[in-house]
């Protein structure tokens, strides 16, 4: 090796373990040790229709469930459940049925963001859109919104206050703009897109981009930083994609990204939610390596120790399932209790289990 190679090496060195340092800093040496995880997991009434590629929210002490995906068909199931009564709802069909989308619940409403649906051709492919949604239960109606900068499906999305971050997921490249959308032998673009909308503006803005592109991963927000975890890279589709532990941090008021402590079980599917300060890591899928099924593991984050520690297992293992916390207890509905069929058809398993 000559001078000027030993030297860009040596460079290159001091540049790695300064980026070490700083994450290491982040985290404090005296930090008590994290109280465990306590809970268990309960069922109560069963969602009436089991879906595949499910997303929920809470909307004013509501579990608002909406997805279904079969042979390409994005399905539109669309429930409520009170856990008061313990009882569910069917609600308003939605105008353009879609899957693999993103939600949220801010007052009264409940919001979508992007996700793909089958072309109006008929062609059998996953079509990402940026269409965006909100259903008012004042209303009891359908609102199309300003659509989102970035076409993508497969994403994640929270709330923060009156603005909602929407981060990741699976695009067209500008060089397959033509196709129609995602197949398995295509599984599009894996982005780190983070774009922002203020739900009283309408609008939308840009924000930094996280670390790592990836598709089908959980979320959170806890004091002041939002939480990505999981997913899977190379592929939309989990046969032909690579699950991963990635956990990075946003903090919204530096507008900056640190990577944390790594998922211990790498999946993706992985439904997130935020309880007591916490970041709890739920269920998830894998179709590749040893391991070729739905998990049915519990994993939760603790910022401050930045550690991860084990809870119980849900009861069903699952992937693409409802989620939400509502009065101190995370709510999950149906989800797929084996890996995606990538569009075949498809029916998820009609259970509610409780957290709490």
């Amino acid at each position: 090796m000559n001078r000027r190679n030993i030297l860009q090496a040596g460079l290159a060195s001091v540049a790695v373990a300064g980026i070490a340092r700083a994450v290491m800093a982040q985290t404090p040496t005296n930090a008590p040790a994290p109280a465990p995880v306590t809970g268990q997991w309960s069922t109560v009434k069963p969602i009436p229709e089991g879906g595949n590629e499910v997303v929920g929210a809470n909307v004013n002490g509501r579990f608002v469930t909406y997805g279904g995906l079969s042979d390409f068909n994005a399905l539109g199931q669309f429930y409520s459940y009170d856990p008061k009564t313990d009882a569910w709802a069917k609600l308003p069909a939605h105008p353009l049925p879609i899957h693999h989308t993103a939600a949220v619940g801010i007052g009264n409403r409940f919001y979508l963001f992007g996700g793909l649906r089958k072309p109006a051709n008929g062609e059998r492919v996953w079509m990402p859109v940026n269409e965006c949604w909100a259903f008012d239960f004042d209303t009891m109606k359908w609102t199309a919104l300003a659509p989102m900068p970035t076409v993508r499906g497969a994403l994640a999305a929270v709330a923060v206050g009156n603005r909602v971050h929407v981060i990741g997921g699976s695009t067209l490249p500008d060089y397959a703009k033509a196709r129609q959308g995602f197949t398995p032998a295509f599984g599009g673009e894996q982005a780190s897109t983070h774009e922002i909308y203020d739900v009283q503006s309408n609008q939308w803005t840009s924000a930094r981009p996280m670390l790592t592109g990836r598709n089908h991963h959980g979320i959170g927000h806890i004091n002041g930083k939002i939480y990505v975890v999981g997913g899977r890279v190379g592929s939309a589709f989990v046969g032909a994609s690579t699950n991963i532990a990635a956990n990075e941090a946003y903090d919204i008021a530096t507008d900056t990204w640190l990577p944390r402590a790594l998922l211990p079980t790498s999946r993706s599917g992985v439904m997130c939610s935020v309880l007591d300060g916490r970041l709890h890591a739920i269920g998830g899928e894998g179709a590749t390596g040893p391991f070729r099924g739905a998990f049915k593991e519990h994993e939760v984050y603790d910022p401050p120790s930045n550690t991860w520690l084990k809870a119980a297992d849900m009861v069903t293992p699952r992937h693409a399932f409802a989620i939400a916390t509502i009065d101190g207890r995370i709510y999950t509905a149906t989800g797929m209790d084996k890996p995606g069929t990538g569009g075949g058809p498809a029916t998820g398993v009609p259970v509610t289990e409780v957290w709490g």
